[in-house]
């Protein structure tokens, strides 16, 4: 996260993460864990930006645009992220 490179960073947690699910004590807890840094990674990645193209951002985290409108939204309406999305 520190040099904003979020496709290794999503990389390096998914490989943990499998292996993590089976851990008798981070096993109940690793799916909040990746999903709070995962946030925690758009919100670093949106924060400097007026407006932000969610196609570059889906690029930024190799992931499709669907999955990363509805990880905003989620944001949105949790009051993490001031903003608005502009599908059109």
């Amino acid at each position: 996260m520190v040099n904003c490179n979020y496709v290794e960073l999503m990389t390096v947690l998914e490989q943990y993460r499998e292996g993590l699910k089976y851990d008798l004590y981070m096993g109940d807890i690793i799916e909040d864990i990746y999903t709070d840094i995962r946030n925690r990674a758009l919100l670093q990645y949106f924060s400097p930006f007026k407006s932000a193209s969610i196609e570059v951002a889906a690029q930024a985290f190799n992931a499709d645009v669907a999955t990363i409108e509805k990880e905003l939204a989620q944001l949105i309406m949790d009051g993490k992220l001031q903003a608005r999305i502009d599908s059109a």
